[in-house]
C-alpha cells in the first residue's frame, strides 16, 4: 500500500521540466497556426491590440489575445500594455517576405490535430475538445459522462495532480479543517493526501458519479484511500454538502468561463460556515499575462478546449473577492502549481 506521508515528492525541478515538454507541442502548432493565418505578416513593423488584429484578420478577438500572450512566451512577439508587436525573432523569421523566413519548417504541424483546432479557435472562439459527439466540458456540466471518458480522463489528472497535492497538504494549509470537499475532486489525490496527513480530519470528493468510481479504482492502493468520502453529484444542479468548513477548487476554475467561475466560488461561499476556507490550485499566470511559457499556452489550451483560461494572481484574487472572501493570499508554490487561499468572514 502506498502511503501519501512517506513518498517523495518530486523535485519540483523535474516536475516543471516535465509540464514544459508536455506542453511544447502545443507551442510549436501555436506558432504554424499564426504562421498560417498571416499574424505575423499583420504587423508590418507596427504595435497592434487584439481589436485591430481581429478587424483586420477577421478573427476572433479573445482568442487572438491568448495567441498573441502565447507567442510573446514563445519569443515571437512582445508585450505592450494590451497591445503586441513582432520580436526581432518574429520579424526575421517569422515574417513570410523576410528572406530569412523559416515558417515553411513548421509545415509538418499543420496536419496535427492542435494546429488545425488552433485554426479553428481563432476563427470561430473555441474548438472544443470532444466526447464523442459534443463538447467534452457540455457533458460535464450536464452530468452527462461515459464511464470509460471519467476513468481515462480521471486517470490522466491524476498523474499530473498527485505531486502538486501532496507538496500543497505538506505546507499545512489544511491542517485545522474538520471537513474539506474537493469540489471536481477526480481521482482524490488532494483528498486522499490530506486525510494521510491530517487523519483526524475528513475528507470528500464532489464529482460526478463516474468520476467518483474511477477515484475508488485508482486509489485502492493508497493507505489513506479507503478513508476518502464521495459525494457523488453535479456541482452546478445538486445541493452542496453544509458541513465542510472549507471548499477546495483544483484545476476546476482554468475549465470555465469567467461568469461559471464566479458562479461555483459563489455556491461555496454560500454553503461555508463564517470562517470557513476557500482553496483554489492553479498554474498562475504572471502579472502580464505572458509568462511563464507553461502556463500561457495552458491558458491558450484550456480557452480552445472549454472556453476556459488560466488567471493571474490578481485575477483570482478579484474574483474571491466578488463572492465576498477575505485575505486572499498564496500558501504555497510547487513547481507551476500555486494553492491560493481566502476565507469567509466572520460577523
Amino acid at each position: 500500500m502506498i502511503d501519501l506521508r512517506e513518498i517523495e515528492l518530486v523535485d519540483e525541478d523535474f516536475d516543471r521540466q516535465f509540464m514544459d515538454e508536455w506542453i511544447h507541442d502545443f507551442g510549436a502548432c501555436a506558432l504554424s497556426a499564426a504562421d498560417q493565418l498571416g499574424l505575423f505578416d499583420a504587423f508590418e513593423g507596427d504595435t497592434l491590440s487584439p481589436t485591430q488584429l481581429s478587424q483586420q484578420l477577421k478573427l476572433d478577438e479573445i482568442a487572438l489575445r491568448a495567441t498573441c500572450r502565447a507567442l510573446v512566451a514563445m519569443g515571437a512577439m512582445r508585450c505592450r500594455g494590451d497591445s503586441f508587436a513582432l520580436s526581432d525573432f518574429g520579424e526575421k523569421l517569422w515574417v513570410s517576405t523576410s528572406p530569412a523566413y523559416r515558417g515553411r519548417e513548421f509545415d509538418r504541424h499543420r496536419g496535427w490535430e492542435q494546429h488545425e483546432r488552433i485554426v479553428e479557435t481563432l476563427r470561430k472562439g473555441w474548438a472544443p475538445l470532444l466526447d464523442t459527439t459534443e463538447a467534452f466540458s457540455e457533458g460535464w456540466r450536464r452530468g452527462d459522462v461515459s464511464a470509460d471518458s471519467a476513468e481515462t480522463f480521471t486517470r490522466v489528472m491524476h498523474s499530473l495532480i498527485l505531486s502538486p497535492s501532496v507538496a500543497a497538504v505538506r505546507s499545512g494549509a489544511f491542517a485545522r479543517l474538520r471537513h474539506l470537499v474537493d469540489v471536481g475532486g477526480g481521482s482524490g489525490a488532494l483528498a486522499a493526501a490530506v486525510l494521510a496527513h491530517h487523519p483526524e480530519s475528513r475528507a470528500t470528493v464532489m464529482d460526478l458519479a463516474p468520476v467518483c468510481a474511477a477515484s475508488r479504482a485508482i486509489l485502492q492502493d493508497v493507505r489513506s484511500g479507503a478513508r476518502v468520502q464521495y459525494c457523488p453529484a453535479n456541482f452546478f444542479e445538486d445541493p452542496w454538502p453544509e458541513d465542510a468548513d472549507g471548499f477546495s477548487f483544483s484545476n476546476i476554475l482554468h475549465d470555465w468561463p469567467l461568469p461559471t467561475c464566479r458562479q461555483l466560488l459563489q455556491f461555496a461561499f454560500d454553503a461555508l460556515p463564517p470562517g470557513g476556507s476557500v482553496f483554489v490550485h492553479e498554474a498562475l499566470l504572471d502579472s502580464d499575462a505572458c509568462s511563464p511559457r507553461m502556463a500561457v499556452l495552458f491558458n491558450l489550451l484550456m480557452l480552445m478546449n472549454h472556453r476556459g483560461q488560466q488567471f493571474t494572481q490578481l485575477d483570482l484574487f478579484e474574483l474571491l473577492g466578488e463572492a465576498g472572501f477575505s485575505e486572499p493570499r498564496i500558501v504555497i508554490q510547487y513547481s507551476h502549481w500555486s494553492l491560493l487561499r481566502a476565507d469567509k468572514p466572520r460577523p
